[in-house]
């Protein structure tokens, strides 16, 4: 095991994880995904964890420079680094004009996301060929929310979406925005039912999640709004 490092990187998710948390994003050294993950066999943050010497929790668009120990690329999830003892250091916090050269760099056109043009992969293949990246940064048209209820009959909000031609269909996972559709009852309702305005620039961090009954399903992670 090598010795202990330091990363600096934009967060451009901070989202559920199971009863935990889910936190990634690039760094701002070479661009790379980065997932800070915990020595649990699914890696899951929680709040503690990722508390910032500022005494907050992580936000989209910080700045954070965190202690790592080694990386734990899985056959899923190739960005994932375990986290080293140390607090978390904020280093800055940037307006959305500050970071937009950052994330027009990490954006991906599509239409595959992620390996496919589905909303999962099949975790067999998975394990024959790792996937390249589980993260990443898009600039969805024809944006939806689309309220209903989980396979468990839990209430569930997804984002239905088009990327260059192709229509997605992923689960929420953004407590953010979660919070700002809880209003809304079952069906479907257009993006600016969540206060989105006209002329605004939608991004989505779309994440590759834990295997599910032989899937790895892709979310949204982290929803980022550019006013016009």
């Amino acid at each position: 095991m090598g010795r202990e490092v330091e990363a600096e990187f934009l967060c451009l998710a901070y989202s559920r994880k199971l009863a935990g948390r889910c936190v990634a994003g690039v760094r701002t050294d070479d661009g790379r995904w980065i997932r800070p993950v915990s020595t649990s066999p699914d890696g899951t943050l929680f709040d503690y964890d990722c508390r910032l010497d500022s005494g907050s929790g992580p936000r989209l668009l910080d700045v954070i420079r965190v202690p790592l120990g080694h990386p734990r690329p899985t056959h899923y999830q190739p960005e994932n680094w375990v986290l080293a003892a140390g607090r978390w250091k904020h280093v800055a916090r940037l307006t959305t004009k500050q970071a937009l050269p950052m994330l027009d760099r990490a954006a991906v056109r599509g239409p595959e996301l992620l390996g496919n043009r589905r909303d999962k992969l099949q975790e067999a293949s998975l394990r024959r060929t790792p996937a390249v990246s589980s993260l990443a940064l898009v600039q969805p048209n024809s944006v939806e929310w689309v309220v209903g209820q989980s396979a468990g009959r839990r209430r569930q909000i997804r984002a239905a979406f088009v990327l260059d031609g192709v229509l997605y269909n992923l689960v929420l996972t953004d407590p953010a925005w979660e919070s700002k559709l809880e209003g809304l009852g079952y069906g479907v309702y257009p993006h600016n039912a969540a206060g989105i305005r006209p002329g605004d620039r939608i991004l989505f961090t779309v994440s590759l999640g834990e295997p599910f009954r032989g899937y790895c399903y892709k979310l949204v992670a982290a929803v980022l709004v550019i006013p016009k």
